[in-house]
């Protein structure tokens, strides 16, 4: 989950920035799932791997703690053209969910 207290002070309570950001993220990865799934199924290794080092790099910002720590196993995993295990794979998924529904409800 988003820790708004830690986003909120990074972006020094400007709530339009705060805003503004987790638009761009909703706009850039609200089919995250989607994406990630069809590269673990087609096990295009270098696609998943940016898909995922990207999104860590993203949700670190937001002060995501839960699923940070399995995005980048998942990442050690794709440069290793290895595919991760299925508890990973399926917290990736609700954590995901979970966090776009934050940001639609704080954005709405």
């Amino acid at each position: 989950m988003i820790n708004f207290d830690l986003l909120t002070k990074y972006l020094e309570h400007d709530t339009d920035i705060i805003e503004a950001v987790l638009v761009a993220y909703l706009e850039d990865h609200h089919d995250f799932n989607a994406e990630f799934t069809k590269q673990l199924n087609a096990k295009d290794w270098q696609a998943l791997g940016l898909n995922v080092h990207t999104l860590k790099g993203v949700l670190s910002s937001f002060g995501e703690t839960t699923i940070t720590p399995v995005l980048e196993r998942v990442e050690f995993c794709s440069k290793q053209q290895e595919h991760p295990a299925q508890e990973d794979i399926d917290l990736i998924t609700i954590e995901i969910n979970k966090i776009n529904q934050q940001i639609e409800e704080y954005v709405s």
